[in-house]
């Protein structure tokens, strides 16, 4: 918003008047150039005496009225498409910063409880170069609780994607948040390797997937899980969650090499 003097609120009444008493001459302020100016509205938007609010005028408009109030009132168009110009290439190299060219991923999300740490990246960098699952364990409850997980394979992903259209063509899933939350539950439950509750070690051991009765397998694995009390239940699928993110992190700065600096070389 715009602030005048009272020295340039006169001049802006004076320059409206002007206009009035010309209201019958058409004035065509639609140059090649003029910029149209956006200006905050306000209760009463025929006050001279406020500021330049609601006054309905264009770019031509204020730079007449500018040159009445004099210099320190004086509004350049040009430095106003500067400005906007100045932030949208901001914005694109903010973007370009952020967002991943290879999987999209928004790498400026923060969140301290997946953030990947050296250990993790070792670790991932261990489950490529020996072709294998990526592990990741984690710990709560004063380390009183473990929960251990392991990425799943093209393979398996794809059997859940059959699992579940199956599963619609047998009219057991009849809307799309049903489809969501029954494929979060088969792969947490094929990325689930252990619960550790104290001294308590439950070991899952892997489900085959190359069997006609996969579906039957997986959804009583479902039921087993499902037996823990409502607040294991819950650790578990906050820990998921917090897998899922840190291996799409992982995954998706592979080609950032400053990402990976200052790492051992990991052996297989």
């Amino acid at each position: 918003m715009v602030k005048l003097t009272e020295m340039e609120r006169q001049a802006m009444a004076e320059a409206r008047n002007k206009k009035e008493e010309a209201s019958e001459t058409t004035f065509d302020f639609a140059e090649e150039g003029t910029t149209e100016v956006a200006i905050e509205q306000e209760d009463n938007p025929t006050d001279v005496g406020g500021d330049l609010v609601g006054s309905g005028l264009n770019s031509a408009d204020i730079e007449a009225f500018s040159k009445l109030a004099g210099p320190s009132a004086e509004v350049k168009v040009e430095e106003v498409e500067e400005e906007v110009e100045g932030i949208e290439k901001e914005a694109e190299a903010i973007e370009e910063d952020t967002i991943c060219n290879r999987c999209g991923y928004n790498l400026s999300i923060s969140n301290d409880l997946s953030n990947p740490t050296e250990s993790d990246k070792e670790e991932f960098i261990r489950s490529i170069l020996g072709s294998r699952p990526f592990e990741w364990k984690t710990y709560c409850l004063n380390d009183k609780m473990s929960i251990r997980f392991q990425s799943i394979t093209t393979e398996e992903e794809k059997r859940v994607n059959e699992l579940l259209s199956k599963r619609i063509e047998d009219k057991k899933i009849t809307t799309m948040l049903e489809w969501e939350n029954e494929r979060e539950e088969f792969r947490l439950t094929l990325m689930l390797k252990e619960i550790t509750l104290g001294n308590d070690v439950k070991s899952f051991d892997k489900l085959d997937i190359s069997t006609e009765d996969f579906g039957v397998s997986i959804l009583k694995r479902v039921n087993e899980i499902d037996k823990y009390p409502e607040a294991i239940s819950g650790v578990v699928n906050l820990s998921f969650r917090k897998f899922n993110d840190l291996y799409t992190k992982l995954t998706a700065r592979s080609f950032d090499a400053d990402f990976w600096k200052g790492l051992q070389d990991s052996k297989q």
